[in-house]
C-alpha cells in the first residue's frame, strides 16, 4: 500500500520532503487532489494510480493498453486491475473496446472527459 502511495504522490508532484516544508510544489499537488475529488471523493488510490499509468501509456507514449498491461505496470493481480479499470470506466474517464481483428482482447482508451481532466490536472501547474 505504501508503494502505492509514494507513486500516487510522484504523479502528484509531492515528495516527502514537500510534506513536511509545504512550497510549491505542495499546493500543486493539493490542486490535482481537489480536481480528483470532484470525480469522486472516495476514488482509491489504486485507482489514481492506474489512471495515472494508463493515461501515461496510451496518451504520453502513444501505446495500447490492455488490464492486463494495468495489472503488471501496478504489480497486482488481474482482478485488482479489473475493478480499478471497471471504476474508471464508471467515472466515464475511460473506455474499453475491441480491436475488428482481435475481438478476444479489450482495449484500453482515455475519454474526452478522461483527457479534460488530464488537461485540468496539467494547468494546475502551469497555473502557480
Amino acid at each position: 500500500m505504501l508503494s502505492y502511495i509514494y507513486k500516487v504522490l510522484l504523479y502528484l508532484g509531492i515528495s516527502f520532503d514537500a510534506i513536511r516544508t509545504p512550497n510549491n510544489a505542495l499546493k500543486i499537488a493539493l490542486g490535482r487532489l481537489d480536481i480528483l475529488r470532484e470525480v469522486d471523493n472516495h476514488m482509491g488510490i489504486q485507482t489514481v494510480y492506474a489512471f495515472a499509468v494508463i493515461t501515461s501509456v496510451t496518451i504520453q507514449n502513444q501505446q495500447e493498453m490492455k488490464i492486463r498491461d494495468v495489472a503488471d505496470a501496478l504489480s497486482t493481480s488481474t482482478a485488482s486491475a479489473t475493478r480499478n479499470v471497471k471504476a474508471l470506466v464508471n467515472y466515464g474517464l475511460i473506455e474499453l473496446y475491441e480491436k475488428p481483428d482481435n475481438k478476444t482482447s479489450k482495449y484500453i482508451k482515455v475519454t474526452a472527459k478522461g483527457t479534460k481532466l488530464i488537461l485540468r490536472l496539467v494547468a494546475v501547474q502551469m497555473r502557480r
